[in-house]
């Protein structure tokens, strides 16, 4: 008989977390007009401090345990800021307002696919890799400010 892999808590914590996130996110995508509407503002700003932080230290090999907890926080950061609603497309007609959150949306994949990048840099000690994606992960985060501010 074969033994029975039982998933590790944090597995099953982390699946949790993940779903809970679904499900808020199916409920904040029906919000009606009079409901609160989750923004982006808070998540940027918790982007931006964790941002700065990396930016000094993803060229010291010696830290790249904590440069991971840090893209691990900006991550979870990008991830919210994604589904959140910016204010000016409240103020959009529906056609403008579809194209401008597909843009968004479109803006935070690209900067998810580099910060998963920049964790596995880090993960492999590439430190030369991890600084041109810091900066690679700044040039998208400029361009997103001036698409979608």
């Amino acid at each position: 008989h074969m033994a029975q892999r039982v998933p590790r808590p944090g597995v099953l914590v982390l699946a949790g977390g993940l779903i809970a996130a679904l499900l808020a996110g199916t409920q904040g995508s029906t919000a009606q007009a009079g409901q609160q509407v989750e923004r982006p503002m808070p998540h940027m700003q918790a982007m931006n401090r964790v941002f700065s932080l990396l930016r000094e230290q993803a060229r010291d090999p010696s830290r790249n345990r904590e440069s991971i907890s840090l893209v691990t926080d900006l991550e979870w950061s990008t991830f919210s800021a994604k589904e959140a609603t910016p204010l000016r497309a409240t103020i959009l007609s529906d056609a403008e307002r579809k194209a401008m959150l597909d843009g968004y949306r479109r803006q935070f994949l690209k900067l998810l696919r580099q910060e998963l990048d920049l964790e596995e840099a880090l993960l492999n000690n590439d430190n030369r890799a991890a600084a041109a994606l810091v900066a690679a992960i700044e040039a998208t985060e400029n361009e997103g400010h001036e698409k979608f501010r």
